[in-house]
């Protein structure tokens, strides 16, 4: 997709490492922590177009610290958890409007 590598707890992404830098999965909660500190929005391009991932750079000193970096991976491992309880809550963790149209199609 991107050249990068993922990090997952189990099932879930919550972070990427990609040429030599971290980036750790952000929402509503944890963006402006980020921000804060001047740290960029992943990107990368693909076929000439810049696209990017709701994923910010982790602060170099926040790497060097072992227990704050935890505690940042913990928050993106939260978030990457919210967002998928969110996305099973269609009933057998799909779409209901695609499976209507899907239902469509059989009964035709």
């Amino acid at each position: 997709m991107f050249g990068g590598h993922g990090l997952y707890s189990g099932e879930l992404f919550f972070g990427i490492l990609y040429r030599g830098r971290v980036y750790l999965k952000v929402d509503g909660s944890n963006r402006a922590e980020f921000e804060a500190r001047g740290m960029s929005l992943f990107s990368y391009e693909v076929r000439g177009e810049v696209k990017t991932m709701n994923y910010f750079e982790v602060p170099p000193d926040v790497l060097e610290d072992g227990h704050e970096a935890v505690a940042w991976a913990r928050r993106a491992l939260s978030v990457a958890s919210s967002q998928k309880s969110a996305r099973s809550n269609f009933k057998g963790g799909k779409n209901p409007i695609s499976q209507s149209a899907k239902n469509q199609r059989i009964r035709d």
